[in-house]
């Protein structure tokens, strides 16, 4: 009965266990902890896309703020605060792990240590997150750099040594050599992957291998970032179709956990409300 008046939804059968165990605050704590260490590392790819030398996204006004040395530095303030707030949450976790590790079993005071980090952990997090959606949504991501980075940087080499291995019947690794000698003789001249010349030297390469030419109009399809992604269809590959399919199913499962949230709300709700009505058939009417 008093387990059920309190919104229990079960008893704990071992009183030694019921009133020494903080498992459940340890499990919340982590949980915080873990989130943090997920939002301190997009923190960290978010600062490294928008530095000067990447400037693949650029941090909204909003969120940033200027150097107060430098004026033309410009300092990704939620990013950089979330980094360092990630190491206070974790920290609490370590804090109440060190606390637990040392207690006798029941009751012991120094469990209400623990508590304060609880809500801390809690309060940190939910701030950060709120913040943090919010700049997500309004990064410009620079798409025409973002390409251009990836073909400077030979990223869809592997879709030039497929595309020989499956197109002229050449084993994989005559392929892999292939295209690494042309990759490093046009860096060795400073070349521009989409240019002429560079295509010149991977027919070369490939045909020391027992491979033939094509054309230079394949050869720049081959590397266009944006064709790589769309010949991805596997599961979980970065094809726009299946993002977005991934992306439906996220808010879908975000959809449930809410409700599967607000259904317990509720509950808790009923259940105080059914301890007051029970405390005042106790007392014998309204408290005064």
């Amino acid at each position: 009965l008093l387990a059920k008046l309190l919104g229990f939804k079960s008893v704990v059968e071992n009183s030694l266990d019921a009133v020494s165990s903080r498992d459940f605050l340890i499990e919340f704590i982590y949980v915080t902890a873990s989130a943090a260490l997920t939002i301190s590392r997009i923190s960290e790819d978010i600062n490294f896309m928008s530095n000067n030398q990447v400037g693949v996204v650029r941090v909204p006004d909003a969120y940033a703020s200027t150097s107060s040395a430098m004026p033309q530095k410009k300092n990704s303030v939620v990013t950089e605060i979330a980094r360092a707030r990630s190491g206070t949450i974790i920290g609490n976790l370590m804090s109440a792990i060190c606390t637990y590790k040392a207690l006798p079993s029941s009751y012991n005071l120094d469990l209400q240590e623990m508590t304060p980090k609880v809500w801390e952990n809690q309060r940190l997090l939910k701030e950060t997150v709120d913040v943090f959606r919010k700049l997500i949504e309004g990064l410009d991501v620079d798409e025409k750099r973002s390409c251009d980075l990836l073909v400077s940087e030979f990223s869809t080499a592997m879709e030039l040594a497929e595309y020989i291995t499956v197109s002229m019947k050449i084993p994989f690794r005559e392929a892999h050599h292939a295209v690494g000698a042309y990759v490093r003789r046009c860096m060795e001249e400073s070349l521009d992957p989409k240019s002429q010349k560079a295509h010149s030297i991977l027919i070369s390469e490939v045909e020391k291998h027992g491979g033939s030419t094509f054309g230079y109009e394949t050869y720049l399809s081959l590397l266009d970032p944006r064709q790589s992604i769309i010949k991805k269809t596997i599961y979980g590959s970065p094809n726009p179709s299946n993002t977005e399919k991934m992306i439906h199913e996220r808010r879908l499962l975000i959809g449930r956990r809410r409700k599967s949230v607000l259904e317990e709300v509720s509950r808790l709700n009923s259940v105080s409300s059914e301890l007051e009505r029970f405390e005042k058939e106790i007392i014998g009417g309204e408290r005064a």
